[in-house]
């Protein structure tokens, strides 16, 4: 059973003002904790969270506009804070231990050196707002940007090595096919070759899948009737987009056919993963999670329970799956039947006020250790154990 934030208020509320209510606090703060999950910490930036990034030893990185800080959860203090963009960062991710990349609406990526917080590299060569990143390899990373195209980077040497043009609108989305094998287009095609593939996702509806090493469009694939709003690949070769046409769709990579349609949302997909089973997450902008079977089209589950935009989705240690919600809540739910087994809402009193305890949570990192890390728009990041 999971309550609702009106009716943890009304509890509390009693407590505090009824008389006789205070000796039942007890029972009511077991209750609370049994569907709560356990409130670790609360680290308030000092700024509007943009979006976080999980990093090597107990670090996280946060972005405040133009600025990136780097936090220690176990200390609760960021570490170092660096500026030099000019515009809002959009996205930040990983490179290794030592590398961190952020991409700008000031045209321009930079890269950071995650222990100093140096910037090794300002990448420019975007002539339009960067809008979406994605690593290659320990060395590469690609960026989509409103000026409709894809760019692989070195970030070793700062050097921009490919621009792969094609789209007619905005790039939206990115993903990573890694170490995919597939056949030669040289005359014999039972030549195969190992490439390292990026897909890109557009506003222009269509998907394109390209070699990063030569530049070449593989694919281009039809089917989305709105915006491609985000991607998700596997190990294995699977690829699913998402779209504001209401649907997830799922593709050969090798072919460029679509296999299926998943249909069910009834408003725009905005979050999306694979679960170590195999199986597909799709969070909505109708307050959904649905969980598929990407062989076979089928709706497996549907988890109720959030009543606003579901904009991050992300795996646990322990193979549970949390959603983050512009409804305010953190919920966790168990694959194996679909029921929502922690709702985490952080109790006011650790925040100070119930205005920074119930706010829009965007954006979820998962921590080495397996804790969860999730960012609110009003200056906090809430860890959970």
């Amino acid at each position: 059973m999971v309550l609702s934030q009106p009716v943890q208020f009304a509890l509390r509320w009693l407590v505090e003002n009824v008389p006789g209510m205070r000796d039942a606090s007890g029972v009511i703060a077991a209750y609370c904790e049994w569907f709560q999950g356990v409130h670790e910490k609360t680290i308030r930036s000092g700024h509007e969270i943009g979006t976080i990034v999980a990093l090597p030893r107990g670090l996280i990185a946060s972005t405040a506009w133009s600025t990136v800080r780097v936090w220690d959860i176990d200390k609760g203090a960021f570490v170092w804070s660096s500026t030099g963009h000019t515009g809002r960062i959009v996205k930040m991710v990983a490179v290794g231990d030592a590398k961190l990349v952020s991409a700008s609406t000031d045209y321009t990526l930079r890269v950071w050196d995650v222990q100093t917080g140096t910037c090794l590299w300002t990448l420019v060569g975007h002539i339009d707002a960067v809008c979406t990143l994605a690593v290659l390899n320990n060395a590469k990373v690609i960026s989509g940007s409103a000026d409709r195209t894809v760019r692989v980077w070195n970030i070793n040497t700062g050097v921009c090595l490919r621009t792969l043009v094609g789209h007619a609108g905005r790039i939206s989305a990115l993903a990573v096919l890694k170490d995919k094998m597939m056949a030669s287009r040289a005359i014999d095609q039972n030549v195969y070759a190992c490439l390292n593939l990026a897909v890109s996702g557009s506003t222009d509806k269509t998907i394109r899948v390209w070699d990063t090493e030569t530049g070449a469009c593989l694919h281009e694939l039809f089917s989305h009737s709105w915006y491609v709003t985000v991607l998700a690949t596997t190990k294995d070769g699977k690829l699913a987009s998402g779209s504001d046409d209401r649907t997830v769709r799922i593709w050969d990579v090798d072919t460029g056919v679509c296999l299926f349609a998943l249909k069910g949302h009834v408003s725009g997909i905005y979050s999306l993963v694979f679960l170590p089973s195999g199986k597909l997450a799709s969070g909505s902008c109708d307050g959904m999670v649905r969980v598929w079977d990407p062989t076979t089209g089928a709706c497996l589950l549907s988890l109720v329970g959030h009543t606003d935009t579901v904009y991050s989705l992300a795996i646990l240690n322990d193979g549970s799956l949390a959603s983050a919600s512009t409804d305010c809540t953190v919920r966790v739910w168990g694959m194996d039947t679909g029921a929502c087994l922690r709702t985490l809402v952080p109790d006011e009193s650790i925040c100070e006020t119930a205005l920074y305890a119930f706010t829009e949570v965007h954006n979820m990192a998962v921590l080495g250790d397996g804790k969860l890390v999730s960012a609110c728009f009003n200056e906090l990041m809430h860890i959970w154990h």
